[in-house]
């Protein structure tokens, strides 16, 4: 638990999943956000995964990453004009420096703003075969693939029943190029 603010706001984020780490990492982490560097990042944290994270579940799950030692997340708050720059170069240059000790696999919830390389880390090839077959039996149009995320812009709708009572909801989602930006409006 992170302490969320309790409005919205924009951020900056990415992570990376992690091998054993040493004195190098470490002292590749304080070079690039550590005591007397003005790093514009809110949150940078290291994390020991094992136990639960390293057991498969009884029912077969598409988590990548599961065999990761640690965890890297890096969040910074993204003001335009104060820290959007300064986010958008240092945080792939900590994720850059870190990448000697980058594990295989990357789970989604840490790829941030995620590039196709960063894409194809997401799960191993057994599960990825395994996802593209269940895409090609369900979604042959490939409405929620990956691809899908062309820019521009797209208006969903959804109506739902709650109490006999009818309710609408618009969406409104932008995706933009380059950072894979995207927002959503409702």
């Amino acid at each position: 638990i992170h302490a969320e603010p309790l409005e919205a706001l924009p951020i900056w984020e990415g992570g990376e999943f992690l091998d054993e780490i040493d004195d190098g990492y470490i002292d590749a982490l304080l070079a690039a956000a550590g005591p007397g560097v003005a790093a514009p990042f809110a949150n940078v944290e290291t994390r020991h995964f094992g136990g639960a994270m390293h057991r498969e579940p009884t029912s077969p799950s598409a988590i990548g990453g599961r065999n990761a030692a640690f965890s890297l997340l890096i969040i910074g708050i993204d003001i335009p004009g104060v820290t959007d720059a300064a986010l958008r170069e240092q945080g792939p240059a900590l994720l850059e420096a870190v990448q000697s000790w980058a594990h295989a696999e990357i789970n989604y919830n840490w790829a941030g703003h995620p590039t196709d390389e960063r894409c194809a880390r997401l799960w191993s090839a057994e599960t990825a075969a395994k996802l593209a077959e269940v895409r090609a039996q369900y979604d042959p149009e490939g409405r929620f693939a990956f691809d899908a995320l062309a820019p521009g812009e797209v208006e969903l709708s959804a109506a739902i029943e709650i109490d006999d009572r009818a309710l609408e909801t618009k969406y409104h989602v932008s995706v933009g190029q380059g950072e894979q930006f995207q927002e959503i409006a409702f």
